[in-house]
């Protein structure tokens, strides 16, 4: 009995209560369990294999209804309801996977079982498709499944289940379904630890046991083809364990537990990663040696909850707005990001935490720790309520806080777990949901009373007084009634709402007026004055109506409230989105017009916020209040857009969090202001229209009610973290916390100064902010014009700036005597009018706003119209800096420099000299104005440490300079220094006569300036030789050329000539010349770019070389010089370029010639355009023509016709003579002679050419040249060439040529294929190209041949006929045989071997052998051999029967046969010795261009008249396309031919 106390499945409320006789008990423990996604029922997986469902009651008493144990003999490790509960899915640890349908009273029954190898792991259904009986039924395959559409009717998704995928510890992928189709779709080399499905991006997540994180997309079928694959970063201790908590976090969100002190989010929408920090979060109370356990996402409220080793839960909320996943990309989607999530809470339950689970509704989350069981979390909802005098605000979960008449707050232990609070005129009550307690009031007195606790299972509550109604009434919604009792809870009336309009869910009562919302949607407006004879008010609205265009799937109602007159019905709902159902606040506020049956809505979402809480006035049926949340998401998109602050596990970068965090403040002013209250008026004429609205800013917290003239609040709660005594205490509020709750209250627009009025003026009050808010303004005026005050005309004209009614505002600004405001708007509207398209009347509106002191209203304007200089320019004026600076840095960065200026004389006026030096830096003015400042302040010393902590050059030099000037040289050398102003220092040296120091510094430093101030002071004192050199380290070589000049220093004059400019180098050159000392005077020509007279001297020096030559005490000396000459001659040559003249390029290539540089000297001669010359010479001397000197030897289309085509063609004479066939042929084409063009392309060998060139050349001749060359290609592989052959001759009219091709083709058939009909189809095609040739020329060769073509035609035919008769009539297959075998013409059409051979066989099958044996005899006399005709058994049996000992091997080929073939080879020794590889030609050839050219007719003619090539190989394609012959199917091959060919 104590194993079965221990293996027991309990049950406890959300007060964390264990539910007395609810166990459910076993003799194994339960591994698995699943709630099912409808009903009250349970699924639960035990350890020996069975399967139970239980039925939960009402009262949490759970009934068997089902129990198998006979599908699975090992321990459950994967139970799964798919979503619409109709199936279970179940696996064990042997790889049993049985499905169970649920039949009509509750029970499963199983219909599939699938088996696999290894543990069954992870279990998850594939919500995309869902199957239809008809194509489910039909389909096989794979998957086997048909898929429909999410909006087909609910009918279909409830009896059909969506296919599921399953995985092994082995790595196996399965996909399967309930109608029997499983198959395994991937098989990863390590266990499956989790596996997810990314519903709107139809994609299964796999992470395994190696830390792969796998993306799959999923098709409609069921097959699976990989997205990506990452490699997850995670500690070395989960290794072995691998990652055993992990969970949706949003759509497109995964939350990981690592075991570390953070929690890994990795966004698979959008493709990022990021991290959320414990200790960035809870700071200190994180031991260090903590790690992250579990994790949970609730997607009602939007928390991740996180549960650590030491026993801390987390919960973060996630707070930016929701994505729409649906139809993005990965590029298009907006990445989330830790600024998105926010910590809400925290406990420390002092044991490590295993798991964590969130409850179906709000705010209830589950922690089972190691050692202490299992803990409830509840959060507590901090109500706050206020009717007439009585507020009632809840400060903990059991306690409120009374405040009557705004007195000393009354603090009440309610005793009770607080879930609701409703609140009347003198009256309260408190429910837990179980009980609920009723107070009552005595507002003079100041004291409250307690009524008995109630039993009740409320869903919302009311409550009215006497004041409202004839007797104290208490609403109560239960079921699918809503209860009317009495203050003792004894029951006075009901309402009760049908299954179609739903359960009751949200009650608000405003005076008399009862309004009841229902689950579905329904909405009932009751007047409950006689509560015992209530009375409905019209028929039963309808929130979710089509007409509305409000869908039920995707919204939840959150706050219902109802006006005074019951007119009106105000809703605020939530957004569900995406697969996952996330909730989030919906942009709209709906009110439901009870006249007139229709929903009105007013959007936030132009103002980028959502509504929190709404309330209507309780004496004015039109005024309606609403608080609105500023969207997270709008800072969060532009921080991300800017540098963004690290995470606390990020290193290295520069952006510190406080500045990140200033700058996202600075982007949107509003960003402090994280809601803001707006005023509608609500009327059935003209739908809601915005009176005003504020931001709600500290100390006001929540909104608790609307009393026109003031709106109330309570106070604000602290953002302060709580101590770590408190959170270690569990976070709950202190006893004296009621002191900390204050209420405030805030005067409307309209009435301030007018706040204490009476009801008939604040009724006038309430019309003039009505028309005015509609743009009555005279409706307005009238409305008030008995009211004398001044504010209303201040009031007019805020609200122009609501309306942008300039003209209006100009009258209120008068009549309110505001004359500097009304000037500042006439300058602005005269600016506009100047220019209009800098900004819009808005901008006038916005000076209106500041004049007007709506500073908030001002820069909302400003912003919305992108004036952010006028912003800055605001910010300034109004002394908020940080705004100022924040809003140049992001928006107005023209100006942040001129911010940072003019906060700097801010700061200097007000005596702040250290912040003034900072930002004087930021604006760039630190160099006169810091200096300006400590000076007129005396503050001399300070200037000086300034300056020297500076790295400003030129803020240096200046304090450097007054230094000198005060002759306090050291101090000014150190400055100089420090600003590397070198000049300074040497000046400060020369001018104390420190010239050693003066030369160590200018060639430490390599200072230009340095060095010629220096060098100027060596020239007076005389030392000319370092002053030279000094001179040269300046750059200035004028002055060292200068001096070598005057002194004679001419080894200097040539160092320094060379490195000056070449105007300087001219005239050294001239001057070297002048002195007979030519190799330099050339060298400085060449290098000054005068080549003229460089190549003049040089073939000067030459010149006297030759007239001095016979000087033999001279010559020696001579010979030297000319030399050196051509040695700087041949230098010159090869600096030449193509800018050079004609002339000069001429002149080098004849003395490089000279030298024998033939290549150098072909290029000059390109250069020069002497292209014949260059081409004489790449011949005569052998030089390899390359393609780039092809290039430079084409000459331009800007040249003569002519002579273009000349050297086009001398060009390609070249080329053929070396060689380069290709290029020759470009060449020729290029030059219209496209004949030899091809030519050329066919001693090329490049086939694919040949064929295109001939295709676009429509040239007879080349068309037959190309078929000739192609015949002599292999033919047989390719079905190209086979058709540009035909095409060819076919094109150049060359019959018979064609019919000689087709001669070929047959013979090939014949001798390699032996299929004579296709031999018979090629000749019959041979004798048509005869016709058409005997057309046009009836010769006396077309007529012979095509009479031989039909003579082989008949005796193929007659062969044909003889095999086809050898079976049906084999008498006649011999006779054919006889009469063919003594025809002399055999071996011209058909092989005798074949004949023969069919003779023999047929007489072996016939057990004739003597016959046989004669046929065998003749073969070998014709000298056939007999293997390519019989088979080996064949010809020994006929041998053995005879009784003669044959040869198998067979004889040779007769004679003719024998000829015919060594004809052949012959022809084909001659045509390969005439063509050779690629067409080239014996070296003796190339000696005459017009021999070449007879030679090449020749071979030509030769190809013409041979007319066909080599026959087909084996590999034939696709026969010839071009006509009947080409198109009949091939037989199979019977093997090689024998018999010889026929010439």
């Amino acid at each position: 009995e104590s194993d079965k106390e221990t293996n027991q499945v309990l049950f406890a409320n959300a007060e964390g209560e264990i539910i007395p006789k609810a166990s459910i008990t076993h003799d194994v423990e339960a591994t698995v369990f699943d709630w099912h996604p409808v009903e009250r029922v349970l699924a639960i997986g035990w350890a020996d294999g069975m399967v139970s469902c239980w039925t939960i009651d009402v009262r949490i008493r759970p009934t068997s209804s089902f129990s198998n144990s006979s599908q699975h003999t090992s321990t459950i490790s994967v139970l799964k309801w798919n979503p619409m509960g109709k199936r279970l899915v179940t696996g064990d640890q042997k790889g049993t996977v049985c499905v169970w349908a649920v039949d009509s009273r509750g029970s499963l029954n199983p219909i599939r079982q699938y088996k696999r190898k290894g543990e069954i792991s992870t279990l998850i259904f594939c919500l995309m498709p869902i199957r239809l009986p008809s194509e489910a039924l039909g389909q096989k395959g794979a998957a086997g499944s048909a898929v429909v559409n999410k909006a087909e009717p609910s009918s279909v998704k409830v009896s059909y289940s969506p296919s599921f995928f399953f995985g092994t510890d082995k790595g196996s992928i399965i996909y399967a379904d309930d109608l029997g189709h499983c198959t395994d779709v991937q098989q990863l080399n390590s266990p499956i630890d989790v596996m997810m499905f990314f519903e709107e991006k139809s994609r299964l997540i796999i992470i395994t046991r190696a830390f792969l994180l796998n993306q799959y997309h999923v098709a409609e079928d069921g097959k699976v083809s990989r997205v990506s694959q990452v490699k997850l970063s995670v500690p070395p201790d989960i290794l072995e364990k691998g990652i055993k908590s992990i969970a949706w976090a949003g759509p497109g969100l995964l939350a990981a537990a690592t075991e570390e002190k953070i929690v890994r989010l990795f966004d698979l929408a959008a493709d990022e990663t990021y991290n959320l920090s414990l200790v960035g979060a809870l700071g200190d109370i994180v031991d260090k040696k903590d790690k992250v356990t579990c994790v949970s996402f609730s997607a009602i409220d939007r928390y991740l909850a996180v549960g650590t080793q030491a026993g801390l839960v987390a919960i973060w909320k996630f707070m930016a707005q929701p994505r729409d996943l649906s139809k993005a990309t990965t590029a298009e989607v907006l990445a989330t990001s830790a600024m998105d999530w926010e910590i809400i809470f925290r406990y420390n339950l002092q044991s490590c935490i295993l798991q964590l689970s969130w409850h179906g509704g709000r705010g209830t989350v589950a922690a089972v720790t190691h050692e202490d069981g299992t803990f409830i979390l509840n959060e507590s909802i901090m109500h706050a309520a206020m009717s007439g005098d009585v507020t009632v605000i809840q400060v903990s979960s059991v306690e409120v806080s009374l405040h009557i008449a705004l007195s000393d707050p009354i603090l009440i232990n309610t005793k009770i777990q607080i879930k609701s609070l409703a609140v009347g005129r003198s009256c309260f009550v408190v429910s837990s949901g179980k009980v609920a307690k009723i107070y009552r009031v005595d507002l003079q007195l100041q004291k409250y009373e307690a009524l008995e606790t109630i039993n009740t299972n409320s869903i919302a509550m009311a409550i009215a007084d006497l004041t409202s109604l004839i007797e104290e009434t208490w609403f109560v919604a239960e079921a699918n009634v809503v209860k009317i009792n009495n203050f003792r809870g004894t029951q006075k009336g009901l309402v009760s709402f049908s299954e179609a309009e739903g359960v009751p869910e949200f009650l608000d009562i405003n005076g008399k007026f009862l309004a009841i919302v229902s689950s579905k949607g329904c909405i009932k407006i009751i007047d409950v004055h006689t509560p015992t004879k209530h009375k409905q008010q019209g028929s039963a609205g309808q929130f979710f109506n089509p007409k509305s265009a409000v869908n039920a799937e995707n919204l939840k109602i959150r706050q219902v409230r109802v006006n005074c007159t019951g007119t009106r019905v105000a809703i605020l709902a939530d957004q569900i989105g995406g697969a996952m159902k996330v909730f989030h606040p919906d942009s709209h506020l709906y009110i439901y017009d009870r006249n007139k049956g229709v929903i009105v809505s007013y959007d936030f979402l132009s103002w980028k916020r959502s509504p929190v809480s709404v309330f209507w006035d309780d004496t004015d049926d039109r005024m309606i209040c609403c608080e609105a949340l500023r969207n997270r998401q709008t800072v969060t998109d532009t921080v991300k857009s800017k540098p963004m602050a690290p995470s606390a596990d990020d290193k290295g970068s520069e952006v510190d969090p406080a500045t990140a965090a200033r700058n996202a403040a600075a982007v949107d002013a509003d960003a402090e202001n994280e809601v803001e209250v707006f005023l509608f008026f609500a009327t059935s004429e003209h739908g809601i229209f915005m009176q005003d609205s504020f931001p709600r800013k500290f100390p006001n917290g929540p909104m608790i009610s609307l009393s026109v003239p003031r709106l109330y609040f309570r106070s604000a709660v602290s953002n302060k973290r709580q101590s770590d005594d408190e959170a270690e205490g569990g976070g709950a509020a202190p006893a004296n916390s009621s002191t900390a709750v204050k209420i405030y209250s805030r005067v409307m627009r309209d009435f301030v100064g007018m706040d204490d009025v009476n009801e008939t003026a604040k009724s006038a009050l309430l019309d003039f902010s009505f028309n005015l808010t509609l743009g009555k303004l005279d409706e307005a005026y009238r409305s008030v014009k008995a009211i004398d005050s001044p504010g209303i005309w201040e009031n007019m004209a805020q609200m122009c700036v609501k309306t942008k009614r300039l003209d209006v505002a100009e009258v209120c600004l008068g009549n309110m005597g505001h004359v500097r405001g009304a000037a500042a708007v006439r300058e602005a509207k005269k600016d506009f009018e100047k220019d209009p398209t800098n900004g819009s009347l808005d901008v006038v509106v916005g000076v209106l706003a500041i004049q007007l002191g709506l500073l908030d209203d001002a820069a909302r304007i400003f912003r919305e119209v992108g004036r952010y200089d006028m912003l800055n320019r605001l910010f300034q004026a109004a002394g908020m800096w940080e705004k100022a600076i924040g809003t140049a840095t992001n928006q107005d960065r023209i100006h942040l420099k001129t911010t940072h200026y003019q906060y700097a004389k801010h700061l200097e006026s007000i005596g702040r000299t250290d912040e003034a030096i900072e930002h004087y830096q930021l604006s760039n003015n630190s160099r006169t104005e810091v200096p300006r400042m400590l000076f007129h302040l005396g503050r001399v010393d300070e200037l000086g440490d300034y300056v020297m902590k500076s790295d400003d050059p030129a803020l240096l030099k200046w304090w450097a300079a007054y230094l000198e000037s005060i002759e306090r040289f050291d101090k000014a050398k150190k400055f100089y220094n420090k600003a590397e102003d070198f000049l300074s220092l040497v000046r400060i040296c020369c001018f104390k006569g420190e010239f050693q120091k003066a030369a160590e510094i200018v060639q430490e430093s390599g200072d230009r300036a340095s060095a010629y101030h220096f060098a100027r002071q060596l020239e007076n004192q005389g030392e000319f030789q370092e002053a030279i050199n000094f001179y040269a380290l300046s750059g200035c070589y004028n002055h060292s050329i200068r001096l070598a000049k005057a002194f004679g220093l001419d080894s200097e004059l040539m160092r320094y000539a060379v490195k000056s400019t070449p105007s300087l180098m001219i005239e050294c050159a001239i001057y070297f010349e002048n002195k007979s000392e030519y190799d330099k005077a050339v060298q400085l020509y060449h290098k000054g770019g005068d080549i003229p007279r460089a190549l003049d001297l040089c073939f000067r020096i030459g010149e006297e070389e030759d007239r001095i030559n016979s000087n033999k005490t001279k010559k020696t000396v001579t010979t030297q010089k000319a030399s050196v000459m051509f040695d700087m001659l041949n230098t010159i040559a090869q600096d030449l370029g193509a800018e050079s003249s004609p002339q000069t390029l001429a002149r080098c290539a004849e003395f490089l010639v000279l030298h024998k540089q033939f290549e150098k000297a072909i290029e000059l001669y390109m250069m020069a355009k002497r292209y014949h010359s260059a081409v004489e010479m790449c011949l005569q001397h052998k030089v390899n023509i390359t393609d780039e000197m092809v290039e430079k030897l084409t000459p331009p289309e800007s040249v003569e016709a002519s002579e273009r085509r000349e050297i086009l063609k001398d060009l390609a004479r070249a080329l053929k003579k070396q060689g380069s066939f290709t290029l020759a042929s470009k060449k020729y084409t290029q030059a219209g002679d496209r004949v030899r063009a091809i030519k050329c392309l066919v001693r090329s060998g490049d086939t694919k050419s040949v064929i295109q060139f001939a295709s676009i050349s429509r040239n007879v001749e080349i068309y037959t040249l190309a078929a000739n060359y192609l015949q002599q290609m292999n033919w047989r592989e390719s079905v190209d060439i086979m058709k540009a052959i035909i095409t060819f001759y076919t094109k150049s009219k060359s019959f018979i040529q064609l019919a000689g091709f087709y001669d070929s083709c047959a013979q090939v058939e014949i001798d390699e294929y032996r299929d004579y009909e296709k031999a018979i189809g090629a000749l019959k095609e041979g004798i048509k190209c005869l016709g058409k040739e005997t057309a046009a020329n009836n010769s006396a060769q077309t007529r012979d041949m095509a009479r031989s073509f039909e003579k082989r035609i008949s005796m193929i035919e007659t062969f044909v006929t003889a095999k086809n008769s050898a079976k049906r009539d084999p008498q006649k297959m011999v006779e054919l045989c006889e009469e063919l075998l003594q025809d002399p013409m055999l071996e011209e059409a058909i092989r005798a071997g074949d004949c023969l051979g069919m003779l023999v066989e047929y007489f072996h099958e016939n057990r004739q052998m003597e016959e046989a044996y004669k046929y065998l005899h003749e073969m070998e006399e014709r000298r056939i051999q007999l293997h390519p005709f019989l088979d080996a058994e064949v010809i020994e049996e006929v041998f053995r029967a005879v009784g003669v000992k044959g040869s198998s091997k067979g004889g040779q080929q007769g004679k003719k046969g024998d000829r015919a073939g060594q004809s052949s080879r012959e022809d084909d020794d001659v045509e390969e010795e005439e063509t050779g590889r690629g067409g080239r030609r014996s070296p003796n050839d190339e000696e005459d261009e017009d021999i070449e050219e007879e030679v090449d007719e020749e071979v030509e003619d030769e190809d013409d008249r041979r007319g066909k090539g080599p026959g087909m190989s084996k590999a034939r394609a696709a026969q010839y396309p071009t006509n009947q012959y080409f198109n009949k199917p091939e037989p199979p091959s019977a093997g090689p031919g024998g018999g010889g060919r026929r010439k």
